[in-house]
């Protein structure tokens, strides 16, 4: 589940929680907002509201926050340790209400040990970092759903075939230099 922290208005930080696993080994039951926010402490200049949270979200291990507020979720039920292909995918969250919560949940890609995601909205393109590979998935429609990718770089530590994703390549960010694309460069 996600929180939002505000700085009355501003957002400042999004934290994420899996499933609670009972010791019969069964999901329990999602919490309710109000035990989520029972659970978690923050500054006295900040309120919290629960942006997003199981079923729709579990298993977070990266996210990135487009401008207008969607998040794109990288999810990985294999854990750091598990290695079955076909598990992990990207979900892009929106709040199309603007009430606080997201309301529609899109799987944008499938992609197994997502580790580190970038949204780039002047293309439409989440670059995704999924050890050995970092890919490109672009949205070309602007539908919310990647209808074609590109490896950009291989090699980048293990793939499943090795071991988990524990102690592997980790993470992905656009740069802030002004860079438009390989051949342009644009002065902020």
């Amino acid at each position: 589940m996600f929180l939002s922290f505000l700085s009355r208005p501003t957002l400042a930080a999004l934290l994420a929680f899996p499933f609670v696993v009972s010791a019969e080994n069964k999901e329990s039951p999602p919490l309710t907002d109000q035990e989520i926010l029972k659970k978690v402490t923050w500054p006295a200049e900040f309120d919290a509201t629960v942006f997003a949270k199981p079923p729709e979200i579990s298993y977070c291990i990266y996210l990135s926050a487009a401008p207008d507020g969607t998040l794109f979720v990288g999810t990985d039920p294999n854990g750091s340790l598990d290695r079955q292909p076909g598990r992990g995918k990207i979900i892009m969250c929106r709040d199309t209400h603007g009430d606080g919560k997201a309301d529609q949940f899109t799987t944008f890609c499938t992609v197994d040990s997502p580790r580190g995601v970038a949204w780039d909205p002047s293309t439409r393109t989440l670059y995704v970092m999924h050890p050995p590979n970092l890919t490109a998935y672009h949205d070309d429609q602007g539908v919310g759903v990647a209808n074609r990718q590109e490896d950009l770089i291989k090699g980048l530590g293990f793939g499943l075939d090795f071991r988990g994703a524990d102690h592997t390549t980790n993470g992905c960010r656009l740069g802030i230099d002004g860079w438009k694309d390989e051949m342009e460069y644009q002065p902020k």
